[in-house]
This record gives structure tokens, C-alpha cells and sequence, in this order.
């Protein structure tokens, strides 16, 4: 929604600005480094799985450039030295660089909002020694850095006597980091035979809910518990059979895998560097798990765990540019500049079930197979508008612990397509359209179906903060474009050529637009630019 006005003064006590987009840029880098095992963690036969969860990057600003740095965990699961599984929780630390100069247009006196979305693009794991494993990781990072930019137009005002103007709504975006959160929580261990062994935990953060308010944005949300446990038993056999089994894989009649879920709810306030109560805006949330401790004891589950949630803030404000301007006392010339800027449509923390079928051979796996655990990561690239309704897709990556029929640990890797469309919230779909949307994976199944493939099952949270590109042509600059010349007569009469407008016919003769229309009696037009506000007018007189 845009309107035009046209005004004979310059006098602003605030200087009109638009929040623009002064940095977008995707960047890679390799991340990692050798990791030696503490002496009490057992040794590693074979590797696994490497799952690798980056946490949220803290923000520096300095002297021209600002800097992105966090940690990547890289959670290891392997195959010790007796047969058993065990897992291992590395980190990595990365950091990235951007500049943050602008032009001389930029306006000081607003924070700069600077969003960062991170990707681990793969993962390359390699074991050198029983104690000993190198990890690489290309780790991609989407920068979008957002300022405010004045819309004044530059130059001596004497020389912008009349002015029109545009009014659109431009987004006003922030982000902010919560502090850490502690979160605590005790359950029963499932009944099994056997004493129980944790192998390892994994923890997904949903945010179900974001909304502005006193103080910040206030989210609710709940952390996802995934513990691998195995039921270790005294077997009754022979020193013969025991060794044969040893020698065969001695996980198979050893370790009963089973995985647990456990939800812990949670709440919290994330304090935004702008005012979260304004009328209209809307808010997302997400996070990450970055700690997690469990122990088992007096056959209960003790959790302890860490979460980091990030918000995003969006709302439109009105926005005002320069479409063009004189001087009624000596002749002008404009130079225009472009702008781009954002329109906020809406924000979603929702769920989606996604998956589809899998066949064996091209996700490489063997018949026979009992799933032991499915985990996923994914990447939303793509927005767009279908039968009205926005719609986001990516990229999911899954990947399936197993166990062969044969009693073999193993595991593979595959990729499936994930959508997500959007409830209807009333939104117009625009060209243009962008998004910032993340999905976390919160739970998954693989069952067989048929002879030769699976099916996958999966619930993924959503967030995303959508919106659409818009351009705007604007006078930067004014000058003078020759000398001023005295009118021939005490008035001159006008007749239009066809397309010509008000504002055109006032320009030409340098006279200012509201005497123009009061000389010869016409309305007020909602654009005097538009040929529409000479609609029936053969001639006019200029005073």
C-alpha cells in the first residue's frame, strides 16, 4: 500500500528514513580441528555418526566491520574398542567478518539490525588414532546486515521549493539473543530388562509461540530430549559361543538400544533494541540446545540442559521518498538515486509432518534393517505464492542409525524435499517475496514399505519471517540547471499536451502547485502527477 502527497515546505523536525539492506552476502568457511579423547572416555573402533548443531553467534561491532563468533558441536557417535556404543560431544569454534560501513547517507542514530543464518554444508569425519579423530566442516553463514538510510534530499533548500512526495510502508526489522537458560527435569527410567547405560542425548528446540510485548518478545517453547540407552545383560553361554559372538559383533546380544523422548516446557522474555509494542508487529523465535547433562540414578533420569533462543521482530512503518522537486525562483535539474527496502507481510512459528519414500537402494539401505534412531537437519531456500497461500521449501538431510540383520551397527544418509505452507493469515501474496525461515527437526520414524524402499515420517518446527522486496526511485540531489528568466507577461495561458499532469505543468513554469490549482479552480488531486488531474482541463492559467 503506497499514497503520494505533495507539500510547498521543507521544514522536518525529523529527517525521513527507511531501513535498508546495506549488506546480504553468503560466506563459507572450514571449521574444525583434531580432538583427542580424555582418558576416561573409551576408545573408538569406528565412527558412526557426526551431528553436527551450531549455536547462535554473538555480535560484535567494530570500526567498520562486525563480527559473527560462536561454536559448532560436533556430537559424535561411535563403536568403542569392546564392542559397545558410545558417543563423544566436540567443539569448534568459528567466527565470521562483514563490513558495516555504509554510504554518507546512513543514519546514526538507529541501531543496525545484523541477522545471521548458519548452515553446516557438510561434515567430513576421519578416525587417526583409538583416541584421536580429525573433523572438518564447511560451514556456511547467510549475513544480512539492515541500517537506516535519510530519504532528505541533499542540496541548498533554496533550490526545493516544492516537493512531491511518496508514502509507502517499509519494514522495521530487529534481532536479539536471549540469555542463557537453564532447564532441569527428572523422569523414571523406562521398565527394560536389563541395567541401563546412557549412550548419548540430543536436544531440539521448539518455540510454539513469539508475540511481542512489554519488554521484549515473549516466547514459549519447549526442549526436545532424545536419549539412546542401551540395557546391558550377563549373558548365559558358553566361553566358546561368547567368543564367537565377540568376534561376529559384539553388540548383538550385549546392548538392547532404545531411544527416549522427554519434553521440558519453558518461557522467557528476549529484551529487543526496539520498542516491542508496536501496533502491528509480529515476532519469531528460535533456539538451540547447547549443553546437555544426564545421569542415571536410583533408576531415575536426572536432566540438566542449556537453551539459547534467538528472536526476530518485524513490522511496517511509513516511509517517505522524494519523487521529484523545483524551485520556483531559477531552474533545477534532480539526480535520482534507488532505494530497497523490505515490506513486512507476516511471521509463523508453526509444525509441519514431512517425509516421503525412500528407496533402499539409492539411500543406501540394506534389507533387513531394524531403525534405531532417524535424525534430520534442513535448509529452507525457497519462497513462494501457490493458489494464495505462501509457500516454503528446502532441503531435508536425514539420517538413520540401524542395525543389520546380522547384528551390525550401521548408518546412511539421504536427502528429501520439505515444504511448508503457510496458515492463512490474510496475507496478499507480492512479488518479491522473501523469507528468513529456519526448521528445526523435532521427531522422526522410518518404517519398510514394499520390498524395496521406506517411508519416512517426520515433524519439523518452523520458523519464518516472510516479507517482499520493494524498489522506489527518489530525487537524491537537486542543483541548478541554469539562470532564472522573468515571465514574459503577468500570466500565461497553458494549454496541456496530452499525458501531462499538474505537477509537470507547475514545474515548467516554476510556479508553486497549490496557487496553480487555486488560479484555475481545480480540485486537489491525490497525485498531481498523474495526467488523471488534467482529466478534462483543455487549458490553464498561469499567474
Amino acid at each position: 500500500m503506497e499514497t503520494s502527497n505533495f507539500t510547498n515546505g521543507f521544514e522536518f523536525t525529523v529527517p525521513s528514513t527507511v531501513q535498508t539492506v546495506f549488506y546480504d552476502s553468503t560466506t563459507s568457511a572450514e571449521v574444525g580441528q583434531d580432538f583427542v579423547l580424555p582418558d576416561y572416555q573409551p576408545e573408538m573402533r569406528k565412527l558412526l555418526r557426526v551431528t553436527p548443531s551450531i549455536q547462535p553467534p554473538s555480535r560484535f561491532l567494530g570500526v567498520g566491520e562486525a563480527e559473527f563468533a560462536g561454536n559448532i558441536s560436533f556430537h559424535v557417535l561411535y563403536i568403542g574398542g569392546d564392542g559397545g556404543l558410545y558417543t563423544a560431544d566436540l567443539a569448534a569454534p568459528y567466527t565470521f567478518r562483514v563490513p558495516t560501513e555504509g554510504d554518507d547517507r546512513m543514519s546514526g542514530d538507529r541501531p543496525l539490525c545484523l541477522g545471521a543464518e548458519m548452515a553446516a554444508e557438510s561434515v567430513i569425519p576421519r578416525l587417526i588414532a583409538p583416541r584421536k579423530l580429525q573433523i572438518k566442516c564447511r560451514l556456511s553463514a547467510h549475513i544480512v546486515g539492515l541500517c537506516d538510510e535519510e530519504t532528505d534530499v541533499r542540496g541548498d533548500r533554496e533550490l526545493i521549493g516544492e516537493r512531491l512526495e511518496q508514502t509507502v510502508l517499509s519494514s522495521r526489522a530487529a534481532t536479539a539473543v536471549g540469555e542463557a537458560l537453564e532447564l532441569t527435569d527428572e523422569f523414571p527410567v523406562p521398565a527394560g530388562e536389563g541395567e541401563p547405560r546412557l549412550i548419548g542425548t540430543e536436544g531440539t528446540v521448539q518455540i510454539t509461540e513469539a508475540i511481542p510485548a512489554e519488554g521484549g518478545v515473549s516466547c514459549r517453547g519447549e526442549l526436545h530430549l532424545k536419549l539412546l540407552l542401551t540395557r546391558d545383560r550377563a549373558l548365559s553361554v558358553s566361553a566358546e559361543e561368547g567368543a564367537q559372538m565377540s568376534e561376529l559383533s559384539p553388540t548383538v546380544d550385549r546392548e538392547l538400544l532404545e531411544t527416549v523422548t522427554r519434553r521440558i516446557p519453558f518461557t522467557q522474555t528476549i529484551e529487543m533494541p526496539i520498542s516491542a509494542e508496536r501496533e502491528g508487529y509480529e515476532a519469531i523465535a528460535y533456539g538451540c540446545c547447547t549443553d546437555i547433562s544426564v545421569r542415571v540414578e536410583d533408576d531415575r533420569l536426572l536432566c540438566a540442559a542449556t537453551v539459547v533462543a534467538e528472536a526476530q521482530m518485524q513490522g511496517n512503518e511509513k516511509s517517505t521518498f522524494v519523487r521529484d522537486c523545483y524551485a520556483t525562483t531559477r531552474p533545477t535539474a534532480c539526480v535520482m538515486r534507488p532505494y530497497t527496502y523490505r515490506r513486512a507481510l507476516c511471521c509463523v512459528n508453526g509444525n509441519v509432518t514431512s517425509g516421503g519414500p525412500v528407496p533402499s537402494a539409492q539411500a543406501g539401505i540394506p534389507q533387513g534393517i531394524t531403525p534405531i534412531d532417524l535424525s534430520g537437519s534442513a535448509v529452507l531456500t525457497g519462497v513462494s505464492c501457490e493458489r494464495g497461500h505462501i509457500v516454503l521449501t528446502g532441503d531435508a538431510l536425514y539420517r538413520l542409525l540401524y542395525r543389520t540383520a546380522e547384528g551390525e551397527i550401521g548408518h546412511t544418509e539421504f536427502h528429501l524435499p520439505l515444504r511448508y505452507e503457510l496458515p492463512d493469515s490474510g496475507t496478499v501474496c507480492d512479488e518479491g517475496l522473501d523469507a528468513d525461515a529456519r526448521a528445526v527437526m523435532l521427531s522422526g520414524r522410518i518404517r519398510p514399505e514394499g520390498e524395496e524402499g521406506y517411508t519416512v515420517d517426520a515433524e519439523w518446527a518452523i520458523a519464518a519471517r516472510i516479507f517482499a522486496q520493494q524498489t522506489a526511485e527518489a530525487v537524491d540531489e537537486v542543483h541548478p540547471d541554469g539562470e532564472a528568466t522573468p515571465p514574459e507577461g503577468a500570466y500565461i495561458l497553458c494549454y496541456p499536451a496530452p499525458g501531462e499532469s499538474l505537477w509537470s505543468v507547475a514545474k515548467r513554469y516554476r510556479t508553486p502547485l497549490r496557487a496553480l490549482a487555486s488560479l484555475n479552480d481545480l480540485p486537489g488531486a491525490a497525485d498531481p502527477a498523474s495526467p488523471l488531474s488534467l482529466d478534462g482541463v483543455k487549458y490553464l492559467m498561469i499567474g
